[in-house]
C-alpha cells in the first residue's frame, strides 16, 4: 500500500513538473514572440504606451464624428511635452536619433527601418524623450507628415517635429475607412 502510495505522489509529481514546463514554453515563446518580454527585459517596454494610445484614439475617432475634423494635439495628451514627432515607416534608429537631437536608446527597440505597420510618435519635453507610442497605421495612419528618410517618398518639406502651436490636425476618411491625419491646412 505505501509503495503504491509513493508511485503516485511520484507520478503526480512529474506530470505536474511537466505541465508546468510545458506552460512555460508554451507562455515564454508566445510572449517573446509578440516582443514584449523582450521589450521588457531590455528596458523597451512602456507601461504608459496604452492610456497614451486610448486617450488619442479616443479624440480621433470623436472628431471624426463631427462636423470640426480638427484637433490640438495637446489637448489629446495629459502629459506636458515641447515637441512632437512622427517617424514613419522604414526610419533607422540612426535617423530618429539624428532627428531628435540627443541619444534615445530605446530608438532601436522598434525595428521600424524594416516595418511598414506602425508610426512612431514620440513626445519630448526639455531635451529628454517622456512618451512614446507605436501607433498602428491600420488604425490610424500618420505617416503622411511623418519624418522619412527615403527621397523618393518624400514629396516635400515637412517639419522634424511639431510644438503645442503647430500641432494641430485635421482627421480625414479613406477609402478603406480607416482615418488618416493630416497637418491642418492652416499650420
Amino acid at each position: 500500500m505505501a509503495i503504491n502510495k509513493a508511485r503516485y505522489l511520484l507520478y503526480i509529481n512529474k506530470s505536474s513538473q511537466l505541465i508546468l514546463l510545458l506552460i512555460f514554453i508554451f507562455f515564454s515563446s508566445s510572449l517573446s514572440g509578440c516582443g514584449y518580454i523582450n521589450k521588457l527585459f531590455s528596458g523597451c517596454a512602456n507601461p504608459s504606451q496604452t492610456s497614451v494610445y486610448k486617450d488619442l484614439s479616443k479624440t480621433i475617432r470623436s472628431k471624426n464624428f463631427t462636423k470640426e475634423k480638427t484637433f490640438r494635439l495637446n489637448e489629446a495628451t495629459s502629459f506636458a511635452w515641447d515637441k512632437f514627432y512622427v517617424f514613419a515607416p522604414y526610419t533607422t534608429s540612426e535617423d530618429i536619433q539624428r532627428t531628435l537631437g540627443f541619444n534615445w536608446s530605446q530608438s532601436n527597440c522598434f525595428d521600424l527601418s524594416s516595418r511598414d505597420d506602425i508610426n512612431l510618435l514620440v513626445f519630448v519635453k526639455d531635451g529628454k524623450v517622456i512618451q512614446f507610442l507605436e501607433y498602428p497605421r491600420g488604425d490610424v495612419d500618420f505617416a503622411e507628415f511623418g519624418v522619412r528618410f527615403e527621397p523618393r517618398l518624400t514629396k516635400q518639406k515637412r517639419p522634424d517635429y511639431f510644438s503645442h502651436a503647430t500641432a494641430v490636425f485635421y482627421i480625414e476618411k479613406v477609402v478603406n475607412g480607416g482615418l488618416v491625419v493630416k497637418l491642418a491646412k492652416n499650420q
